[in-house]
């Protein structure tokens, strides 16, 4: 993703910039927030003596919904309201700026983006947060 920032402002190259970001940022935590869910289930969830299962296959199917939206939300906002690339010209005394940024003609990406996005990360607290009295046992990293 951090490649996609090479190179001149082009509406190219912002609408990929704003797909890259956000899906990655899905598809990075989303299989996260799914082992977590799947260990505090398997492990955490001993109050009930019923046998729990939770296949590779299964937590694969489990990250989709969380791909599939991120992608419907970009989509939609791909003909909706694109990321373009916009001039600014400033003047201040004997100096001209001239600055090309990539934006949207309203605020709805950012605040979509922020309430999905920022739902995921809370999702993931509430997840480590119910998964903190798991054995160390469980963990790859030491």
């Amino acid at each position: 993703a951090s490649l996609s920032f090479l190179g001149p402002n082009t509406d190219a190259l912002c609408l990929i910039r704003m797909w890259m970001f956000h899906l990655f940022f899905a598809a990075s935590l989303s299989p996260l927030l799914i082992k977590t869910y799947r260990m505090t289930k398997l492990v955490g969830g001993s109050n009930t003596l019923q046998r729990v299962k939770i296949s590779h296959k299964k937590a694969f199917t489990m990250t989709l919904p969380i791909m599939f939206a991120q992608f419907i939300i970009l989509l939609i906002f791909t003909f909706v309201d694109p990321s373009k690339q916009h001039e600014e010209i400033e003047m201040s005394g004997g100096d001209v700026q001239q600055r090309i940024t990539c934006a949207h003609n309203t605020n709805a990406l950012f605040i979509i983006e922020m309430l999905f996005e920022g739902g995921l990360v809370l999702a993931g607290c509430i997840l480590a947060f119910k998964s903190r009295h798991l054995k160390g046992d469980f963990g790859e990293a030491k």
